[in-house]
């Protein structure tokens, strides 16, 4: 094994490689990626864990300067690898693979899959904008570096790619594993942007949930399975009354992924006899939050008889709810 240092876009790199013979050639692999070299001399946990080393092992010098320990004024930079979990979901769920094979049908020559990852993890970890991402992606240990414009062009991809990556992953985590979709929960939540121009499309002023009442905003509607997991999305205008965008998802999510009996349970933001009315139309059953204090007298009176209640335990034989 031996330390390389190779040069990329300016920047000088150190890896930790190993030589091995294959068919009585020499050949050379990866063991590791340190990163950039101007940065790892500046940190000091990286140093010390160096020159630790060194003393174990009682080399008599070392590559590393210890002075530099004492030169280095400004507090080490702390990397981050809290991504790494994400990256094995994401490979998991098949989110990697449907991206990879949705851009095989297309001209983009970058990973496309490497692209969103960054941004799907900054926006989990510190969510802020493109700019600043591409600007602080160096903290991501060993994380390989985007163009800002890769960011951008991949956004703009990923919009008209959308139905198409939703419905691999849905054959990939659903069809594939032999699995049905029988219970939904269904959510609306409003998104707003920056601005008071509205557009024809989408943007547009309506109630805002985040009290964001001077900008536009579009409303997005989500489609998850019992288990957490998102089926799908669709993007609405931003004064779309709530109540009215349940049977427009129902019929899109049914006839895109062949659902054929769906149960929504939803707040009672869509508690109302018009769109109770459109779920029964579409062939849905639903479950919904509902007031007992606005009820008639005839229901509280049912609700709060004691008949026909059934008590759920839990193992160790305490109440846990009743239900009739």
């Amino acid at each position: 094994m031996f330390v390389k240092t190779t040069r990329a876009k300016g920047y000088e790199y150190v890896k930790l490689v190993e030589s091995y013979r294959e068919s009585g050639t020499t050949k050379h692999r990866v063991l590791f990626n340190f990163g950039r070299a101007d940065v790892i001399r500046k940190d000091e946990s990286f140093l010390k864990i160096v020159n630790r080393l060194c003393e174990v092992l009682k080399s008599p010098e070392s590559d590393f300067d210890v002075d530099l320990l004492d030169e280095c004024s400004e507090e080490a930079e702390l990397f981050n690898y809290g991504y790494i979990p994400y990256l094995k979901l994401w490979k998991e769920h098949g989110i990697e693979g449907c991206i990879e094979e949705a851009q095989s049908d297309t001209k983009i020559t970058f990973s496309l899959s490497q692209t969103v990852f960054l941004m799907v993890c900054q926006h989990l970890l510190s969510p802020m904008s493109k700019l600043a991402t591409f600007e602080r992606q160096g903290r991501y240990f060993n994380m390989p570096e985007i163009p800002l414009h890769q960011m951008y062009r991949a956004l703009e991809y990923l919009s008209l790619a959308k139905e198409e990556i939703e419905k691999e992953l849905f054959e990939y985590n659903y069809v594939r594993a032999n699995k049905t979709v029988e219970v939904v929960f269904y959510d609306l939540t409003t998104l707003h942007f920056e601005s008071q121009l509205s557009d024809e499309e989408l943007r547009e002023f309506g109630f805002s949930k985040a009290g964001k009442y001077n900008e536009v905003q579009v409303m997005l509607g989500l489609i998850i399975d019992a288990d957490g997991m998102p089926v799908g999305y669709e993007l609405l205008k931003g004064n779309t009354y709530e109540g009215h965008t349940i049977s427009k998802v129902i019929k899109k999510i049914q006839k895109r992924f062949k659902i054929s009996r769906v149960i929504i349970v939803a707040d009672r933001g869509i508690n109302n006899k018009d769109a109770l009315d459109e779920i029964k139309k579409a062939g849905c059953g639903y479950i919904m939050a509902a007031k007992i204090k606005g009820a008639s007298a005839q229901l509280q009176k049912k609700v709060f008889d004691e008949k026909d209640f059934v008590d759920m335990h839990n193992k160790e034989g305490e109440l846990e709810f009743r239900y009739k």
